[in-house]
């Protein structure tokens, strides 16, 4: 049985060292290579792969002189308990496509989303109420509903029942307060706070731009009041001065915005001004302008 195992790596082995012909079915169209291509194959074959270099003592072969062994050559100064885990590199391939944007939302669709989804929050903590996973809530007792609410403890002692029902409310004014002064915010955070309702839009249709036309340059005080105004309500934009007309662009939040306009208007002598999806066609009528001027 063992004879029949080996016999196949003994048939191989004998026609790669005699040179004779295989003639079984798996290496019937196979060709022995001539010992010039072996020659060649083996080398391309480096004596010591590149990884294994840094933990050689003599880097030109596994058991280079003076040493004999590989156990002899490795240096094991290098080898420590850590194990090196390689920067992941992204294979290289097309981007995947930009995730769908939402849809910008008014503010009459942003507030039925708001009391849709505190009515599904009630409900749920009502089924969970009535199938005995939640305590029910103590009952809200005022001076005002004390006898409807306390029919029998209020008759029998009403004194009694008036100094709980107070130290409740009281009890109730506290833990309102406490939750106020949970949710306040530091300054560093209303800063933060107003800093995003300059920048951002809530409704997500992306940053809003603003293009003032301005025939006259204002005077060094209106500028003055213009620069601090765009400071003051991070605003960014340019300006463009030709001796036909000037353009100032304006980006930023929609609050922003509303504030920059009365500043323009009031350094601009009421001039119109235009917003929206006309700004950039406008903007690129007046550079086609000018080329046509200066050429």
């Amino acid at each position: 049985r063992e004879a029949k195992a080996n016999a196949p790596v003994t048939r191989r082995e004998t026609v790669i060292k005699g040179g004779l012909k295989d003639t079984s079915a798996a290496s019937a169209h196979t060709v022995a290579p001539s010992p010039a291509t072996l020659q060649q194959r083996l080398s391309a074959i480096p004596a010591v792969e590149w990884w294994d270099k840094p933990f050689l003592k003599v880097a030109s072969s596994y058991d280079a002189a003076p040493h004999k062994t590989v156990a002899a050559n490795a240096n094991t100064e290098v080898l420590t308990h850590y194990v090196e885990h390689p920067v992941p590199i992204e294979p290289p391939a097309e981007p995947a496509p930009p995730p769908p944007q939402p849809l910008p939302l008014t503010k009459r669709e942003r507030k039925k989303l708001r009391t849709q989804r505190r009515l599904a929050a009630e409900r749920e903590k009502q089924d969970q109420i009535r199938c005995g996973l939640m305590a029910p809530p103590p009952p809200k007792v005022k001076i005002s509903n004390l006898m409807q609410a306390m029919k029998n403890e209020a008759v029998m002692d009403p004194s009694a029942m008036e100094a709980k029902v107070r130290a409740e409310m009281a009890q109730r004014v506290r833990n309102h307060e406490l939750r106020n002064l949970a949710r306040k915010l530091t300054p560093q955070q209303r800063k933060d706070k107003k800093r995003r309702k300059m920048l951002n839009d809530p409704t997500g249709g992306g940053t809003p731009v603003t293009l003032y036309r301005i025939d006259q340059v204002p005077n060094r005080q209106k500028l003055y009041k213009i620069d601090i105004n765009a400071q003051q309500n991070h605003l960014t934009g340019v300006a463009l001065l030709t001796d036909v007309t000037n353009l100032v662009v304006v980006e930023g939040g929609p609050k922003a915005q509303r504030r920059s306009k009365d500043t323009h208007a009031h350094a601009q002598g009421r001039q119109p001004h235009l917003s929206g999806p006309d700004t950039y066609l406008a903007l690129a009528e007046f550079v086609r302008s000018i080329r046509c001027l200066v050429s």
